[in-house]
């Protein structure tokens, strides 16, 4: 379905959070499930058993602290959990995403914070994958992005610490793109979400992690 990726692809998945592979594999999940379900439309993707397996990865927190600079412009190499760009809460950050590429960003939050991601991306076609984790690089949300329109991902941290975002070129959506931590504060001009999206898929639906 995809294109094999090069050796300098395949060491970096290896030190990712959740590799490229593993993500594809969720990625080609969600798109059979959405199928089924009307494809682009807002319904929920199905939950089905896929074969993450495992328990989640944990890295030290030490590792992952944002006390450094704060960004409002991408800075490579950020294509693993642990060496996530640090980006300041409310402040819009612009990157862009290559080939086959994969970017990541962190943010500290307290216990009990509601947020949104909010994404948007210069790119009509393709698909983006926007994937949100807690401390420790554990898996909380992906949200697979088809369109030019800005979106939303809300959650509400249950621990505090530093969480990360990662930003995905799932099928020939390499082109600029901006992320945001809204936690109440951004000063944007939001876009409502469009309904004809991949939708959303949560711990256990599309099979990461077994059955919900």
């Amino acid at each position: 379905m995809f294109e094999s990726m090069n050796p300098e692809n395949q060491r970096r998945d290896d030190e990712a959070g959740l590799d490229r592979r593993t993500y594809l594999q969720i990625a080609g999940g969600v798109a059979i499930a959405g199928g089924a379900a009307g494809c682009l439309g807002s319904a929920r993707a199905k939950e089905v058993q896929y074969g993450y397996g495992g328990d989640p990865m944990v890295l030290d927190a030490e590792s992952l602290s944002t006390d450094s600079v704060d960004l409002t412009v991408e800075s490579e190499p950020n294509d693993t959990c642990t060496n996530a760009n640090p980006i300041a809460t409310d402040t819009e950050v612009s990157g862009t995403l290559e080939p086959a590429g994969v970017d990541w960003f962190g943010f500290d939050v307290e216990s009990g914070t509601s947020f949104d991601i909010v994404f948007d991306r210069v790119p009509e076609t393709g698909v983006t994958g926007v994937v949100v984790y807690g401390p420790g690089c554990e898996y909380q949300q992906l949200r697979q992005v088809g369109t030019d329109r800005q979106v939303r991902l809300t959650t509400t941290a249950s621990e505090s610490g530093t969480h990360t975002v990662e930003i995905v070129d799932v099928n020939d959506a390499d082109g600029d793109y901006t992320v945001a931590i809204d936690t109440g504060s951004l000063d944007t001009d939001p876009t409502p979400t469009p309904e004809d999206d991949y939708g959303e898929a949560g711990y256990g639906e599309a099979g990461y992690g077994g059955v919900a």
